[in-house]
């Protein structure tokens, strides 16, 4: 590998150009590709300098790149990255890694089997709040955790259809899917948090879902009643989907998936409960979290308690528990979305290319956190839990 780290990006949609752009803000590395099959798409990336490609294999044979930023539509995810692993380029892929079963075993082989790193880019992974909990939680700040909620509730219903009624790539997963077919940005911080795949391990999930009442209002409300995807039942996505997951030491996880409900987006929503304390994140974006410590915070839990517990801005506590992550990664002023996660999180997987070893977000963890799609979907299918694999 070249001093310089060269990069190629497959899918040079809106994603893949924000990821992209944040490079240039980065010591020691190049923007050398970018393949998509549109045209369309490719046309914002000319005049840039960079090599172009139609062909996913073409590029591959090309060889002129040291990693790549995987950023398709997610039926290509898997496929790709495991092409790339297997030609020794560094792989940061979006989200989800996988959406069957047998994706996951494929890709954990072939980063097993590769002397490159495979990280997928779970960017609320790497936002400042998150870090922050992360530390807490692995110094003990909560106590012994016992339970978690996560949600995504993100209104996408335009992002499904295309202007003249078609479908986009993420409407054929919905349409196709059923179950929680979004669950990384969720479980991602939570199952950090929970050290699952470290001294915990999820083990058993049971999924329900709502019917898709306002995915097909929005069809009829966009393109009219006789719109095929007018009738609930052209969906198999629900509105709301739900997955209770208990882990191996006896925590239980209450994740939802919501890309349908009209609402204000919240870009996150997260609880956090132990034995001696609790954090929950903002109700709306730009809304401060919240903990609460026994013996450290205001108050006392205890029923009739002469001081009522009271809730702390958790940013009272950046000082003590910035996560090094964070600390040595962030700067101010740069443009990076999600809270300057998708910024450090670049940070992090050219650091662990650089470095070798395992990075912040390893393939077990990247194949664990999306077998929740195919698991959720199986679960509401059969009406029953079922269990996690061992991938480790």
């Amino acid at each position: 590998m070249s001093h310089v780290l060269r990069f190629a990006v497959v899918g040079g949609g809106a994603r893949g150009w924000h990821l992209a752009s944040l490079l240039k803000n980065l010591l020691g590395v190049e923007l050398v590709a970018v393949c998509d099959p549109d045209p369309g798409a490719l046309a914002r990336w000319r005049g840039l300098g960079v090599r172009l490609f139609r062909d996913f294999e073409e590029m591959v044979r090309w060889e002129e790149f040291d990693a790549a930023i995987v950023s398709s539509p997610w039926a290509f995810h898997a496929r790709q990255s495991i092409r790339l692993l297997e030609e020794g380029k560094h792989v940061l892929c979006e989200v989800p890694a996988c959406l069957t079963l047998e994706e996951c075993w494929e890709l954990l082989d072939a980063a097993k089997g590769s002397g490159a790193v495979y990280m997928m880019g779970e960017n609320y992974c790497f936002m400042r709040e998150q870090l922050a909990v992360l530390r807490m939680a692995e110094e003990g700040v909560f106590g012994d955790l016992t339970y978690a909620e996560c949600g995504y509730i993100h209104d996408v219903r335009n992002l499904l259809l295309k202007p003249d009624g078609g479908l986009t790539w993420r409407g054929e997963e919905a349409r196709r899917r059923r179950g929680v077919i979004y669950p990384t940005h969720s479980i991602g911080p939570v199952a950090k948090w929970l050290g699952i795949g470290r001294h915990d391990e999820f083990v058993e999930l049971v999924a329900m879902d709502t019917r898709p009442a306002s995915l097909a209002q929005y069809a009829r409300e966009v393109f009219g009643s006789d719109h095929p995807a007018a009738k609930e039942e052209f969906w198999r996505c629900g509105d709301s989907a739900i997955a209770l997951i208990s882990t191996k030491r006896g925590a239980l996880i209450v994740l939802r998936v919501d890309i349908a409900s009209p609402r204000p987006h919240n870009l996150t929503y997260y609880h956090l409960q132990g034995t001696r304390g609790a954090y929950l994140s903002g109700r709306w974006w730009g809304e401060e979290g919240l903990v609460w410590i026994r013996g450290v915070s205001p108050g006392d839990s205890l029923h009739m308690s002469p001081e009522p517990a009271r809730w702390e801005p958790i940013s009272k506590y950046y000082d003590k528990y910035e996560h090094p992550l964070w600390r040595s990664a962030w700067r101010p002023g740069i443009e990076a979305h999600h809270g300057g996660g998708d910024y450090v999180m670049l940070k992090a997987f050219i650091s662990a290319a650089r470095e070798g070893g395992e990075p912040f977000i390893s393939v077990y963890d990247a194949v664990t956190w999306s077998a929740i799609i195919p698991l959720s979907g199986k679960s509401i299918a059969e009406g029953r839990s079922v269990e996690f694999p061992r991938f480790r």
